[in-house]
């Protein structure tokens, strides 16, 4: 963002501040305005800086510091988003996500380890079979996979993030990128990721792999399981 544009946000605060400021707010969105009207102002503060030869003189406003100030996060923000470039795969790739039906939260509770080894297994898998077929790429992607346990909203979510490149790696041991705009159809990604990852819930199940809530039964989890494939 260039600095003519970062100076706009702040007059607009500027300009509009004493209207918004008798509306309920949050006390730290009020100090987030406020940071952001005075960044690098006089209000603020300032430093003198003078040559003692009498050839310059300048005057360095304070800054903020405020996480949410585009004058001042714009730094932190860029030497942030280069450091996450070297974490990412180093070519074309697609993020997708896998997520596990709420109604198994309560039974991912109680078999925490099983249920992450499942979801993992389910969704490489299913990346695999469908990339590995001629009909979509016919060679083996890269895949990195991380779990999350929770939603934007802080809400209970256990949810796999893949990172897929797009290509991969043939038996002849050549790259093969993939033609397209898209990975993979959805419907086809969906059918099978709940084929396998249902497999896995009801073998685990009638071979008494994993631990039932009290107050359920086999026979109402696999009630349960039959419901969800649909």
């Amino acid at each position: 963002m260039e600095a003519a544009n970062k100076r706009i946000i702040q007059n607009i605060f500027r300009s509009y501040f004493s209207r918004i400021k008798h509306i309920k707010l949050p006390l730290k969105d009020i100090k987030a305005a406020e940071a952001l009207m005075l960044c690098r102002t006089p209000e603020q503060g300032y430093n003198y800086l003078a040559c003692p030869e009498g050839h310059e003189e300048k005057i360095q406003t304070h800054s903020c510091k405020h996480r949410s100030c585009p004058i001042c996060a714009d730094k932190a923000q860029h030497n942030w988003i280069e450091s996450q470039k070297s974490r990412l795969l180093n070519c074309a790739h697609y993020h997708v996500i896998f997520t596990l039906p709420h109604e198994y939260l309560r039974l991912w509770q109680y078999n925490r380890k099983w249920f992450t080894q499942a979801i993992f297994k389910a969704s490489h898998d299913t990346l695999m079979a469908l990339l590995e077929d001629k009909k979509y790429l016919g060679a083996t992607p890269g895949i990195l996979m991380t779990l999350h346990t929770w939603g934007r909203q802080l809400n209970y979510h256990p949810h796999v993030h893949c990172l897929v490149t797009a290509g991969g790696v043939t038996k002849s041991n050549d790259w093969k990128a993939l033609e397209g705009d898209y990975l993979l159809p959805i419907r086809v990604v969906k059918a099978l990721y709940r084929g396998k990852l249902q497999s896995y819930i009801k073998t685990a199940i009638k071979q008494n792999v994993i631990k039932l809530p009290e107050d359920c039964s086999d026979r109402a989890l696999l009630n349960c399981v039959n419901k969800l494939y649909k």
